[in-house]
């Protein structure tokens, strides 16, 4: 038997191959019903249903107990009705309560779980552990594919969907078998290609002899020995037949298997590391790897990052870096207030201005995280936040034994989404803590798709606070290189750095001298006061796309920009751009932005913007969350354009115009479009715009959302005002509005949708005083925001106090009642301009 169950643990163990569990009636021993009682299995569910459905005595009593569990079940069905029988077992078989064995599932990650019980033991075993799982227990295919998340099929029915019914009978059994049922398909198929592990059945299992026939039908020699039976008797019948078919046979009973499962299975590293290269090439780098690399190295090492360098691991490694102590001390107090076991994941947002450190912070923040005994990653890649990948990672950290793991994400706003499905996964027994950084405007308008994670955000202070100013004091002596502050008092020296605006002023003013920003402005000019060049091209595209937020210019954008290698570019504007250690670009610094646009024409950045649009056509993938994606998103909003570059919004729309041909079949760019054609008024052009998108992306609540406010807006702003058009646009964009509400139910759908609908409706009635809301119209109004009024979204905030003031005005104050603190509050946004929920799409 010891070799048997070395075979059993090699298997359990390959990554590469990993089983599907196959369970049957003896699964659910010792499991107790909603009552208390034993869950009756075989022969003792069989006298259940003579005594409690059928209520047989007598003879017919006799001659029952003398008959299969088929048999009974089908006379009961012929008697009683099989509507009644079938609610008779829901109610026998709900709610079953598992063993404390039975827990010891889900510390392995199944590729799927069959199962020819009815009752809903494995349901609750995985809810209990808090773990999610996808349960298939119709007839009809289910294509929902998640690698998070374990498969559960159920060929005989469900006690969750009696609907479907039950296969107890010997005509259930035949029928289900000569169906076009889609599990028993599924079961042929991974017969042919999978590893299994029988568990619960026995020789007298109607079940056994069909499956085993299916496993000869596969005709797939490579799975002998790969078919393991975990029963507890020696049957010489039973082993026979496993023999027949050559599976192992393993001498044990549930219990005995599932606890083998929680003590002796661990990943081996050999195997994993196949895992990790994966994930690897996707972006996710092991630091406490990479540290150890680095701390093996003998060479002096001299950093860059004073001279304007991206801060990098080695930087932080030999202490380059300045720690701020506010945000030191605002992630312990965090993590101490983490509630890990009922909390597995939570989230830290640090987010600030351009220059203010953030991509340093948050690797110090990692290699804290190290010293606290964390695995840490970081997310480097420039395309989708590949959850499924990174979710293996965290099951082979989790089988290697480690408890607490950290994910890094610089510039994360666009992975918001994926961030927030990984929160919400069922993962096995660790402590996930994800780190983002981004800058202050992108990271408040996409936060509200956090806040249902146990989150804590920070704000990076732009100003040099006096601790903070003592810390770079005490890095740049130890390094050596105090410069100018050398020979002052320590509080002199304080003072100095505490005179600068910021951090990066100080430095720049450190180590390059006072006359240096003159002398770089004075070299702008000189570049762009002469013809076009792939230079100047290079630098107007860097600076638009730093003023829009995104601080990332991939060498590829270079090479699609000028359809050649960009080395030759870089070296004539080296004082401008710096290269990272992946080869991509960035600007040094941003006291140049302004010069630039002042020389460049509103036409020029928009050909600029178009000629960009136009390279990355390629690679611009709906609903793909890449930095194309986000280029794209962000270069294609004509109001954002407007207000960061002043391009004006006609000059914007006529450039989205001119690139229709590049994204004809892609949504976004017609929601993109509407609501270009929305911000002018052309409400009649942006609602047909926004239909396409909806079109050729059913469901897309953004589009939804956008197509219903633009209603609304034409109620308001193009409705007419003595008939009733008005009126019906707004009843007609309201009833869009709440029918997105009803259908979308995550946190930033329902706030974005009720800002929508709140600020619409009150610049409505305001506008049309002789369609006065009732006071139902008004409650409901207040009930929406009411709901939501604990959330610290400051737009959403700002509707509410709009509708406090609105209230007031008609006299209707008494129907929002808010507390000091909340009034006192709503002042804030009494001078603020109305917020367009369409901007963050």
């Amino acid at each position: 038997m010891e070799e048997t169950i070395t075979k059993l643990k090699q298997l359990l163990e390959d990554l590469n191959e990993i089983p599907i569990l196959f369970t049957g009636a003896g699964f659910s021993y010792g499991a107790t019903l909603n009552n208390g009682d034993p869950i009756p299995l075989g022969n003792k569910l069989k006298e259940v249903i003579i005594d409690d459905f059928i209520k047989a005595t007598g003879k017919m009593r006799e001659d029952l107990l003398a008959a299969s569990l088929s048999a009974v079940s089908s006379f009961a069905q012929t008697q009683n009705g099989i509507g009644a029988f079938n609610d008779f077992i829901c109610d026998l078989l709900k709610h079953v309560k598992p063993t404390k064995s039975h827990d010891n599932l889900v510390k392995y990650n199944w590729q799927k779980i069959y199962t020819t019980n009815v009752d809903d033991v494995l349901e609750t075993i995985y809810t209990k552990a808090e773990k999610q799982y996808i349960a298939h227990n119709s007839k009809h295919a289910n294509y929902i594919k998640d690698k998070s998340r374990v498969e559960y099929i159920k060929l005989h029915g469900c006690v969750l969907n009696k609907s479907e019914g039950f296969v107890f009978s010997s005509e259930d059994y035949v029928s289900a078998i000569k169906s076009d049922d889609w599990r028993f398909s599924s079961l042929r198929t991974d017969f042919g290609h999978s590893a299994f592990i029988f568990v619960g059945y026995s020789l007298g299992d109607i079940n056994i002899d069909y499956f085993i026939t299916m496993y000869n039908q596969s005709k797939n020699p490579s799975n002998k020995k790969k078919l393991f039976f975990i029963d507890p008797s020696d049957n010489t019948l039973l082993i026979s037949k496993i023999n027949s078919i050559g599976g192992i046979h393993i001498k044990w009973d549930t219990n005995e298997f599932l606890n083998f499962l929680a003590t002796d299975v661990r990943v081996a590293y050999p195997q994993a590391q196949k895992v990790l290269s994966s994930a690897q090439s996707v972006g996710f780098i092991n630091i406490n790897t990479l540290f150890a690399g680095i701390a093996k190295e003998t060479s002096p090492y001299n950093s860059k990052l004073y001279w304007g360098e991206d801060a990098s691991w080695k930087d932080i490694f030999h202490n380059w870096d300045f720690a701020l102590p506010s945000l030191e001390n605002v992630l312990d107090t965090f993590l101490d207030s983490w509630d890990k076991p009922n909390k597995t994941v939570a989230v830290f947002s640090i987010y600030g201005k351009p220059f203010t450190g953030k991509s340093s912070f948050i690797k110090r923040i990692g290699a804290s995280l190290i010293s606290k005994g964390y695995v840490v990653y970081e997310f480097e890649g420039l395309n989708n936040l590949d959850i499924s990948r990174f979710v293996d990672l965290i099951y082979l950290e989790h089988k290697r034994g480690v408890r607490d793991i950290a994910l890094l994400v610089d510039h994360a706003s666009q992975y918001y989404y994926p961030i927030r499905d990984l929160a919400k996964r069922g993962l096995p027994d660790i402590n996930l803590l994800i780190v983002t950084s981004e800058r202050t405007q992108k990271h408040k308008k996409q936060k509200a798709q956090l806040l249902d994670c146990f989150f804590q955000e920070f704000e990076i202070p732009e100003d040099i606070t006096r601790p903070f100013a003592i810390n770079i004091w005490n890095a740049l002596n130890s390094k050596g290189l105090l410069g100018s502050l050398k020979g002052k008092l320590l509080d002199d020296a304080v003072d100095k750095i505490l005179s600068h605006r910021n951090c990066i002023n100080f430095l720049w003013s450190l180590f390059h001298g006072e006359n240096f920003r003159t002398k770089l402005i004075n070299d702008v000019s000189r570049i762009f006061s002469g013809n076009t060049s792939n230079e100047r091209d290079l630098l107007l595209s860097m600076v638009i796309l730093e003023e829009l937020g995104i601080d990332r210019f991939p060498r590829e954008l270079a090479g699609f920009m000028f359809k050649t290698n960009a080395d030759n570019i870089i070296p004539q504007i080296d004082d401008f751009v710096r290269v990272d250690h992946s080869g991509n670009l960035s600007l040094r610094m941003n006291f140049v932005n302004d010069a630039i646009l002042a020389l460049v024409t509103k036409e020029e950045k928009k050909e600029c913007i178009k000629q960009i649009l136009i390279d990355i056509s390629a690679h611009v993938i709906p609903d793909d969350h890449s930095y194309w994606n986000e280029l794209d998103a962000a270069l294609s909003r004509t109001w954002i354009l407007n207000k960061q570059l002043g391009i004006g919004l006609e000059l914007g729309l006529q450039m989205l115009h001119s690139i229709q041909s590049y994204r004809t079949n892609n949504y976004n760019y017609w929601l993109l479009l509407g609501l270009a054609e929305k911000k002018l008024n052309r409400f009649d052009l942006a609602i047909n715009h926004l239909q396409q998108a909806n079109s050729l992306k059913v469901g897309r609540y953004m589009v939804e959302h956008a197509l219903a406010s633009t209603i609304l807006m034409k109620a308001v702003k193009d409705g007419g005002v003595t008939n009733e058009s008005a009126k019906e646009l707004y009843k007609v964009g309201k009833n869009e509005m709440l029918a997105v509400l009803r259908k979308h139910k995550s946190l930033d759908v329902q706030l974005r949708c009720i800002g929508s609908l709140v600020q619409l409706s009150i610049q409505f009635f305001s506008k049309y005083p002789h369609f006065k809301p009732t006071k139902g119209e008004l409650k409901e109004l207040v009930s929406m925001t009411e709901a939501y009024k604990k959330t610290p979204v400051e737009a959403f905030q700002r509707v509410r106090a709009l509708l406090k003031k609105y209230l007031s005005e008609i006299n209707e104050s008494r129907l929002m009642p808010v507390d000091l603190a909340e009034l006192n509050s709503f002042q804030s946004y009494a001078n603020q301009e109305t917020y367009s929920f369409d901007d963050e799409e």
